[in-house]
């Protein structure tokens, strides 16, 4: 299992929080996130799919999660909640 470093993590966060309290859309910072998550080497067919599967983003109450959630996200959140990380398989 990798982890990563303090300054990684932070990177991480920043990336994704500061664009949407400055008011940008999913929309108009999915690029920049999908360069982050495929790596330099990834098919310009995998950013394509990869910018379509966020469809809609927002805030919400742990207990008021919007459906459909996936399995994968409802552990991974569930995980989260408990104070465990990077457990493997979603």
């Amino acid at each position: 299992m990798q982890h990563i470093s303090e300054e990684e993590r932070l990177e991480f966060l920043s990336l994704r929080r500061d664009p949407l309290l400055a008011g940008e859309s999913l929309q108009e910072i999915a690029p920049k996130l999908v360069d982050s998550l495929t790596g330099p080497d990834a098919s310009a067919e995998l950013r394509r799919a990869d910018l379509a599967e966020i469809e809609e983003a927002g805030w919400f109450a742990p207990d008021a999660l919007p459906a459909p959630l996936s399995l994968a996200t409802a552990r991974r959140i569930a995980e989260y909640r408990q104070g465990l990380t990077g457990l493997g398989a979603w």
